[in-house]
């Protein structure tokens, strides 16, 4: 899994997944929310089964972002116009995930699926000093 509902209510909010699940109850409807996340999901390993092994061993938290942007879309159903914020979210969502199934974009992840870590570290080298106050060679 890639998002939990948790993740959805912390990043949409509850008023709205009981607007999108069952407003007529007043609650979350958990099994819609549920199979939203699972189509997330599975869309996703659709574009990352050809460059990792799934499942994949720590989730980056961009795929949380996507999935919880593509469960959220789905939620919508047929609510929803090309124009809303959801759709754009999904569709930018899709185009990510198209570059990493590409090679274009890297999750981050080593060969072994583990984050890999930043080498970016600077190194300052010094040749020794060009000018010195040794007067003895005619430098002042």
């Amino acid at each position: 899994m890639y998002c939990t509902a948790h993740d959805l209510i912390s990043r949409f909010g509850e008023d709205e997944l009981i607007r999108l699940t069952d407003s007529q109850y007043h609650a979350i409807d958990m099994p819609k929310v549920t199979q939203a996340i699972d189509d997330a999901c599975a869309t996703i390993d659709g574009y990352l089964g050809g460059r990792y092994s799934l499942p994949l061993a720590s989730v980056p938290r961009i795929l949380v972002r996507m999935a919880s942007d593509m469960a959220r879309y789905y939620l919508f159903d047929d609510n929803l116009d090309e124009h809303h914020q959801a759709a754009k979210r999904y569709r930018d969502a899709i185009a990510y995930l198209k570059e990493v199934g590409k090679g274009a974009v890297q999750l981050g992840l080593d060969d072994n699926q583990a984050p890999t870590l930043s080498n970016n570290e600077s190194v300052v080298m010094s040749a020794g000093t060009v000018f010195g106050r040794d007067n003895s060679k005619g430098f002042i």
